[in-house]
C-alpha cells in the first residue's frame, strides 16, 4: 500500500487503510458463508471449489491492475475476493 508505483498511501495511514479494507469486505463474507450451501447443493461440490478458487485467482491477480486507485477499485477487488474464497471455506467436509 505504502508503495509510491502502486496505492501510495502514506506510512502512518496504512493500518487505518488495511483495517478498512477488512471490515468492508466482510459483510460480502458472510453472505458468502450463507450462500455457499445453496451453491453446493445446486451446482455440487466439485464445480463450486473449482469456479470459486479460479475467480479467487483471478480477483487477487487483479490487485495490481486496480492502481492507484484505492477507492472504489481495491474496495471492489477485495470485497469480491472476500466472497469468492469463503466458499472453498465453508465446504461441509471442512467441518
Amino acid at each position: 500500500l505504502a508503495d509510491p508505483n502502486l496505492f501510495d498511501v502514506p506510512i502512518e495511514k496504512i493500518g487505518y487503510v488495511a483495517g478498512l479494507l477488512t471490515f468492508v469486505s466482510q459483510p460480502f463474507a458472510i453472505t458468502a458463508a450463507f450462500m455457499c450451501g445453496y451453491f453446493y447443493d445446486i451446482f455440487g461440490r466439485r464445480w463450486t471449489i473449482t469456479i470459486s478458487l479460479l475467480l479467487t485467482s483471478v480477483a487477487m491477480a487483479a490487485i495490481p491492475w486496480t492502481a492507484p486507485y484505492l477507492f472504489p477499485w481495491l474496495f471492489v477487488v477485495k470485497c469480491f475476493s472476500a466472497f469468492v474464497i469463503n466458499i472453498p471455506s465453508c465446504n461441509p467436509l471442512v467441518a
